[in-house]
């Protein structure tokens, strides 16, 4: 099925995208830290709201 496997490529591209953001956020500075955890506090807090 083209849906299944549409879906299996955005679960790979989403976790990769996870892991490299997790590499940036480990190779960043201190400040740009405290930006990325506000924006993804932010980002996971929208869909309750």
């Amino acid at each position: 099925m083209a849906l299944k496997r549409t879906f299996k490529a955005f679960v790979v591209a989403r976790s990769s995208v996870f892991g490299s953001a997790k590499r940036y956020f480990l190779m960043q500075t201190e400040s740009s830290r405290i930006i990325v955890l506000i924006l993804w506090v932010y980002f996971m807090r929208l869909p309750t709201n």
